[in-house]
């Protein structure tokens, strides 16, 4: 299982061979995909653009999630920064 940085989406692996993107904050599924294989491990690129997973079988895929959860993503990201930077300035 994987949580973004900001809490946005949860990606989820299972024996199944699948792998989901879930809204963290409904549980709704943004996406689902399968490599054929039960998948090892997963990471987001810095962007949000790509999911990378690794199988059983030795393959990495880089996959390219759809374009409007890049952009929340990025969105969410930017907010939480903007959060943390007026967090700061409040402190000094």
């Amino acid at each position: 299982m994987l949580t973004d940085p900001y809490a946005g989406v949860v990606i989820s692996s299972s024996t199944d061979k699948y792998v989901t993107v879930y809204e963290a904050a409904t549980g709704n599924v943004i996406c689902r995909t399968t490599c054929g294989e039960i998948t090892t491990a997963l990471c987001l690129s810095s962007n949000f653009r790509h999911l990378i997973t690794t199988s059983t079988d030795g393959i990495i895929y880089i996959w390219r999630l759809p374009e409007n959860l890049t952009k929340a993503l990025q969105t969410l990201k930017q907010e939480q920064r903007k959060k943390i930077q007026e967090a700061a300035a409040v402190a000094q």
